[in-house]
């Protein structure tokens, strides 16, 4: 039966998101990750803890952004299969999403980073290697993410708008 709810659980927290929504990120660490009570402070609210293997994971939502801080909701599956719902700063350096290409160029996935949140800015083509990719998200705005990567070495900063904010799907 907890074979069960461990599938079913996070499959429903999916069903319940829109996965194209743009103030989503996962946390890529089964590391501790800290929930602070503020978006500056040490006290600290909340420790989540995701254990892939076993489908324990957080789903954020991004509420507010801060300069090094995320105001955030995350919702967790708690080992005794109780759905908790938490509201706390997070990290920067903690939220994600995985990249998914723009277009496919000679078999190759190209990502296009954007200069600004709009489809009309100066883009920069970057060759990825999809289901690896993940970006680290700084800022948003509407449906786009500002996103840190390093691909072959080189690190590029811009607005992405094709990403999956978990890692349970492919958002395809």
């Amino acid at each position: 039966m907890k074979t069960i709810a461990y599938i079913l659980l996070p499959s429903l927290l999916l069903f319940c998101h829109d996965v194209t929504e743009a103030h989503q990120v996962a946390l890529n660490t089964e590391s501790p990750v800290m929930l602070y009570n503020d978006a500056y402070g040490a006290d600290i609210n909340y420790v989540i803890v995701q254990k892939f293997d076993e489908d324990l994971c957080a789903f954020v939502d991004i509420l507010e952004d801060g300069i090094f801080r995320f105001k955030v909701n995350v919702s967790i599956v708690s080992s005794e299969m109780e759905l908790q719902q938490i509201t706390g700063w997070l990290d920067k350096v903690n939220c994600v999403v995985f990249l998914r290409p723009d277009t496919y160029e000679n078999g190759d996935a190209i990502l296009h980073i954007h200069s600004a949140p709009d489809a009309n800015s100066d883009y920069t083509s970057v060759k990825i290697h999809v289901g690896s990719g993940v970006g680290y998200v700084v800022h948003y705005k509407d449906d786009w993410c500002c996103v840190v990567t390093e691909v072959d070495g080189k690190l590029y900063q811009g607005w992405i708008k094709r990403y999956c904010p978990n890692i349970y799907n492919s958002c395809t």
